[in-house]
């Protein structure tokens, strides 16, 4: 077994979004994509209408939240509790879109000084 390091994201890069990230984590590791009629939400919540992860620092702490389109008047977004840090909001609010997207919470990077790592094998 090899492994290789695919890419290194930084939360400072404006290149790529956050749902980027864990699309591309998802697919590198090989989970599974659940179809839309698997979604574990709401089936109006799945993987074609999830628009982004974006996080807000509040009085309370650090929330990540994951945005959706979706009709008018349905809510477009599922908010993670609040927390201490920045990283820990961008953990929260990827677990859940793994959780719609593939149907498992666990997340397919992983944290190193700063960077999101992705590391997969072949």
């Amino acid at each position: 077994m090899s492994y290789k390091v695919l890419n290194t994201y930084s939360h400072a890069s404006d290149q790529l979004s956050f749902m980027d990230v864990v699309t591309d984590a998802l697919e590198a590791t090989g989970r599974s994509m659940t179809n839309d009629d698997a979604s574990p939400c709401h089936p109006i919540y799945n993987r074609n209408t999830i628009l982004d992860i974006y996080l807000e620092e509040t009085d309370q702490g650090w929330i990540g939240n994951v945005g959706f389109k979706v009709p008018e008047g349905v809510p477009d977004v599922i908010g993670c509790r609040p927390v201490t840090s920045y990283q820990q909001a961008l953990e929260s609010a990827a677990s859940v879109a793994c959780y719609i997207i593939s149907g498992s919470p666990e997340l397919p990077f992983f944290f190193h000084e700063g960077r999101i790592t992705v590391v997969a094998y072949q």
